[in-house]
């Protein structure tokens, strides 16, 4: 009984568990009591103005201090996956060219029944959905049971393409998962189901029909144009050619992207100049280093294919047109920290992890290939924050987020509390989703240094009086709100109290504490 619980394969499934649990627990940290999870969207201060109508009427986190990324465009074509309403061009950085990647925004559209509020959510979590199906497809096809497997697993799972596109929302990884449930059939002699597989895959990204070297299996004496690989091929390519006829039709315009490629090794040369050039340029040293590793991981990954040519093997096939699509990615495809290229290249990844495990190859080598692992776990560090935020949440379906604003010093909170102080006259800012009318019912607590009578006005109305000291008083207020917005002005008739007898020490009249939304009805 011991000897079983403790077999070799129980130990490295229980490890793969564990990894599962870590990736669940790195990634729930980005859900939000109101916003969801579209704080993975990476929306910008940039993009608001130009949002389209759904993204005003459902809370969408914005960046404030970051630029923006593509998961934005793609959640919201998921609005419209028919391409057919005029607010998506404004939106958009390029209609034709993001509506390309289609199946994702379809999918969620689909999956949400429309509901507003889900569809981008859902968007949102596609990835994440994606991770899980590809944890279990890789499992299979590397047969898990040992550090190399487990390594190689850990080496695709945690890449920095990977983690990246879960990171900014984006369609790589979704379009990884069904390539490599398209590999995954073929080895299970089920290959007339790969095609239907690899044509969705094309839906999330072009490039991923590259994977169609899979079937140029070609036997010695053996016409290379044959009946039934013209007919996987024109499968794979056909739902991808019809929709660009489509967009073109929809949009008027078809952009090619072909700005995204280059001469060969011309961008990748110059990567590797500007990221040792950031050591001494750039202020975050761990971000330039853990490029400087994934660099390094996808070249030793590209050599490993370039050396072991072996085109009768499938996982051959399809690493190596991935390395040759290496050689001509243009510099908008390498530049940033680790750059998209990390991303485009995820079936490389995938195809070496198989190879090097089936191939029992030296553990060195597959750490070497491996190293973007360290640049994927920092994608997924920091969580967006906003520190003026003291509450947020949903009640009666309706999202509200509460703000302090002039007079408040910022928030501060304990595991149980979370509360801020006030000089002496300090203002909160309400804001709801949707931006309808009506009335919310707040409770919070006051308390102050020092024995005081603290008022609350809205709208110049007079809506709450009391004196506090330094116990906590209850507090319930009953606030109108217009179009979703609102505001309450916190006054103190007292002078405040300096916090300690520093020149810069913060002058303390109150605090606020545990502010709650109790109920709101909209009109």
């Amino acid at each position: 009984m011991a000897s079983r619980i403790f077999s070799k394969s129980v130990r490295y499934s229980a490890l793969g568990w564990g990894f599962v649990l870590l990736f669940t627990c790195l990634v729930i940290r980005f859900w939000h009591p109101a916003y969801g999870f579209t704080g993975l969207l990476q929306m910008d201060a940039s993009s608001d103005a130009s949002k389209i109508a759904a993204f005003k009427d459902v809370p969408v986190y914005i960046y404030t201090d970051t630029g923006g990324y593509d998961g934005q465009y793609y959640a919201q074509i998921a609005y419209h996956p028919l391409l057919n309403a005029k607010e998506l061009i404004p939106a958009m950085d390029s209609l034709s060219y993001r509506a390309r990647r289609i199946l994702p925004s379809a999918l969620a559209y689909c999956l949400a029944l429309s509901n507003p509020y889900w569809i981008v959510n859902l968007y949102c979590v596609l990835n994440g959905i994606a991770w899980f199906i590809l944890a279990y497809l890789l499992w299979k096809i590397l047969v898990v049971n040992d550090t190399h497997s487990l390594l190689a697993w850990l080496g695709v799972m945690f890449s920095a393409g990977a983690l990246e596109s879960v990171r900014l929302a984006l369609t790589d990884l979704i379009a990884l998962c069904i390539i490599a449930a398209g590999m995954f059939a073929i080895e299970r002699n089920k290959k007339t189901k790969s095609p239907y597989l690899f044509a969705a895959a094309g839906l999330c990204r072009e490039t991923a029909l590259l994977s169609l070297s899979v079937f140029l299996d070609i036997k010695k004496g053996e016409n290379w144009i044959t009946f039934q690989r013209l007919k996987l091929i024109i499968i794979s390519i056909l739902p991808l050619s019809l929709w660009l006829i489509y967009i073109r039709y929809q949009t008027g315009l078809l952009d090619s992207g072909i700005g995204n490629l280059t001469w060969p090794l011309f961008a990748y040369l110059n990567k590797w100049e500007t990221t040792l050039d950031a050591f001494s340029s750039h202020t975050d040293f761990l971000l330039t280093l853990t490029t400087l590793l994934a660099l390094v991981g996808i070249s030793v990954q590209a050599l490993y294919i370039f050396r072991t040519f072996d085109f009768s093997s499938m996982w051959y096939r399809l690493g190596a047109s991935y390395t040759l699509l290496m050689l001509f990615l243009g510099q908008a495809v390498w530049d940033g920290f680790p750059g998209a290229a990390q991303r485009v290249l995820l079936p490389l990844t995938l195809a070496f992890n198989v190879i090097v495990r089936r191939r029992r190859t030296h553990l060195l080598i597959i750490i070497a290939g491996n190293l973007a692992v360290v640049s994927g776990l920092l994608t997924l560090k920091d969580v967006p924050h906003d520190s003026h935020e003291l509450y947020s949440g949903s009640v009666n379906h309706i999202a509200t987020i509460v703000r302090i604003s002039d007079g408040f010093y910022g928030c501060e909170n304990t595991f149980k509390h979370r509360w801020s102080w006030c000089s002496g006259h300090g203002v909160l800012e309400f804001e709801t989703w949707p931006k309808k009318s009506g009335i919310i019912t707040v409770g919070f607590k006051l308390r102050s240094l020092a024995n005081r009578k603290v008022t609350a006005l809205s709208q110049g109305n007079l809506v709450y009086a009391a004196e506090i000291n330094e116990a906590k008083r209850e507090g319930v207020l009953r606030i109108p709100f217009k179009d979703g917005l609102a505001r309450i002005d916190f006054i103190s008739d007292g002078k405040a109290v300096p916090e300690t007898s520093a020149l810069a020490a913060r002058q303390l009249a109150f605090a606020l504490y545990d502010l709650t939304v109790i109920t709101v009805t909209a009109k």
